[in-house]
């Protein structure tokens, strides 16, 4: 069957990217966007299971739990609070900001990507618009996403309209 069908999408993809980077960092130029997300580290603003439960997790009685990442995301944006408690005039980096929040979108898009994959009972997403770029970080993060959530599916990108993801 070669029917293609539109099962559903997101708000939350480039526009919103470009419209917080403008407001969070200045930046309103999505490849600008980019080329500082490339440059930082999420890892100063994201809260990750490390950060909430140490090196390792145990279960109720007391056994390692082998299976959790300890690298996963927790929350984006999550230690922000706890940083400017400490100092309220701490000057956070723009670069580990476009990479926070390119991250939050790319893994919100791909999660939305999964579920409707799933609940449509195929395994290839297709993302489009301007957001997915050649050779483009956003490709690799809906990638990594798409795939945490589920080995089984293949993701597919195309540029061919800016405005055909939205």
């Amino acid at each position: 069957d070669s029917t293609v069908e539109r099962v559903g999408g997101t708000m939350c993809g480039g526009g919103t990217l470009i419209g917080l980077a403008k407001i969070l960092i200045g930046v309103d130029d999505f490849n600008e966007i980019l080329l500082l997300a490339k440059k930082g580290d999420h890892r100063n603003l994201d809260l990750l299971v490390s950060d909430i439960y140490g090196s390792k997790v145990t279960d109720n009685s007391g056994e390692v739990l082998k299976n959790l990442d300890m690298d996963i995301l927790a929350s984006s944006f999550g230690k922000v609070h706890q940083i400017l408690l400490r100092d309220p005039n701490y000057k956070f980096k723009k670069e580990d900001i476009a990479q926070s929040l390119l991250i939050l979108i790319c893994f919100q898009i791909s999660q939305l990507g999964y579920l409707f994959a799933k609940q449509m009972n195929i395994n290839h997403i297709f993302y489009y618009g301007n957001f997915t770029q050649k050779d483009s970080l956003s490709i690799e993060l809906l990638n990594f996403g798409t795939k945490f959530w589920g080995k089984e599916m293949h993701c597919h990108f195309n540029d061919l309209d800016g405005y055909l993801g939205s």
